[in-house]
């Protein structure tokens, strides 16, 4: 006697084999083995299809192509035995071609559906290896950079169980895998670890950010926030928002997350690190003195095109192409020396001010009312901005560090580049007494009797009043401007080392 357990499975196997020659009627081999069979195999993929939306870590990768595998495999079956049922079958004609219209369409969307899906799959993979970890010059910072591709949860824990001392965890990384981002998330939500970010986080790398105890960011970094986005590009509505529960958990207000929330996933909302302090989103702003520094810049190469951007050190490129490179890859150095911001923008700093205390020693005629005309510009926002630095533009050394791109100007790293080449090929001659004299009491007939007063009380060592320094320097600084080229070169002209 047959069991009937076995007896089901032969009479399984005999409509399989069946179905696969075409012995079924048309109707139970479309509907039943071809309909049927794809809602139960559509629903029961579902939910795996959703947890591995974007992940390709070890075992999840090799499930998802055997997934895909097997729906090729009895997508083949299904298509071969309705091709051959429609061809045995007597009933209309109508119903014979719309079942193998059937068939070839669903063959055309298993072959785009293959190529989409080995181009994902590719695509994540190429990930892998865009994210690095690294021990940074203190013994208690590291650094995780890059897409948070596969692996980067591994590769973060394998790093932390080599140096258990790590307690500031540095993240400069565009998004990348929300999974991975959790994952990485529940790592620094385990080990309490304080996260700094010094340039960029934004996408999956925020709930990194929003995981730690201490949320801390540089002055000008940026935080992006938007919404999730699936394998298949599309924007994702989930039953459970990650993002927002981070959120809400840190204090965020409900216009916050709702912000986040209607930002396309195309899209990047980036609001200002006064905004992200006041929501509660990071717990403070880092000063210049406080941790180690990681630069922007992902390589060498980054770095040198990124600094050809700063006026100074274009020319310097041009002028000196092996100081150039000695500054790059001491730049590039400094997260494993263990500097500050601080320490890295006073080595910058201190090579820009060479370049440029150089080049107005005798300054390029051709250069001087461009020149004039842009410091009188960033004066002008020092003095808005930060009144306190009047007292330094009056004593001719000031920084502009804190003022935006916007602020100093379009064409501001191109007045500077142009300021120090031309002061090297075309430098101006030294004027006599009698020229600096004549530059200026041309100057001075252009200044208003309380400017004048508060130059002489700066030389007889009376600071005056802060609003009356600023409004002295813009106008000193204006008058200058529109002083003849000749003129200008004479009063700008500062040697200090010249006898």
């Amino acid at each position: 006697m047959v069991r009937p357990r076995f007896d089901l499975l032969r009479r399984v196997g005999r409509d399989v084999c069946r179905h696969w020659q075409g012995r079924l009627s048309l109707a139970a081999s479309f509907w039943v083995n071809g309909v049927g069979i794809n809602l139960v195999l559509g629903l029961s993929l579902f939910e795996l299809a959703r947890w591995m939306r974007d992940s390709t870590l070890g075992r999840i990768q090799v499930l998802a192509w055997a997934a895909h595998l097997l729906l090729l495999v009895v997508g083949v079956w299904q298509w071969r035995g309705i091709w051959r049922a429609s061809a045995r079958a007597k009933t209309h004609r109508f119903a014979r071609l719309l079942a193998r219209a059937c068939v070839l369409g669903s063959m055309v969307h298993a072959a785009v559906a293959t190529v989409n899906f080995a181009a994902r799959r590719h695509a994540l993979a190429s990930e892998k290896e865009s994210y690095s970890v690294r021990m940074l010059g203190k013994p208690d910072e590291a650094e995780l950079r890059g897409a948070l591709g596969d692996g980067a949860s591994h590769a973060l824990v394998e790093l932390l169980t080599r140096h258990p001392g790590i307690r500031t965890l540095h993240v400069t990384s565009p998004g990348g895998l929300g999974n991975e981002g959790l994952r990485i998330a529940n790592v620094v939500r385990e080990r309490r670890l304080r996260v700094v970010v010094d340039s960029l986080c934004s996408s999956a790398c925020t709930l990194v950010l929003l995981a730690s105890h201490e949320r801390v960011i540089r002055p000008n970094a940026v935080v992006g926030f938007h919404r999730a986005r699936g394998g298949d590009g599309q924007d994702i509505v989930a039953a459970r928002d990650e993002m927002a529960e981070a959120l809400w958990a840190v204090g965020a207000s409900e216009a916050f997350v709702e912000q986040v929330q209607t930002t396309p996933s195309y899209d990047m909302w980036k609001p200002p690190p006064r905004r992200l302090l006041r929501e509660g989103v990071v717990t403070s702003i880092a000063e210049p003195e406080q941790f180690v520094y990681c630069p922007p810049n992902p390589s060498v190469e980054d770095a040198r095109l990124g600094l050809k951007q700063e006026g100074a050190f274009a020319a310097m490129a041009e002028l000196d192409p092996l100081r150039f490179e000695r500054v790059v890859d001491d730049y590039m150095a400094g997260p494993e020396q263990g500097r500050t911001l601080a320490e890295a923008t006073a080595r910058l700093s201190a090579e820009e001010g060479a370049l440029l205390e150089k080049a107005s020693c005798h300054p390029a005629l051709v250069t001087a009312r461009a020149w004039a005309v842009q410091h009188a510009h960033v004066v002008t926002a020092i003095s808005q901005r930060f009144p306190e630095r009047c007292a330094d533009v009056h004593a001719g050394h000031f920084t502009t560090a804190g003022l935006t791109a916007e602020e100093l100007g379009d064409d501001y790293q191109r007045i500077v580049k142009d300021f120090i080449l031309q002061s090297q090929r075309a430098p101006s001659p030294k004027p006599t007494a009698e020229e600096r004299a004549a530059a200026l009491s041309a100057l001075r007939a252009k200044l208003s009797p309380a400017t004048q007063k508060i130059i002489e009380d700066r030389k007889h060592g009376r600071p005056g009043a802060t609003a009356a320094l600023c409004a002295a320097a813009v106008e000193h600084a204006r008058a200058t401007a529109e002083l003849e080229p000749a003129l200008i070169v004479r009063l700008d002209r500062y040697c200090p080392n010249e006898p």
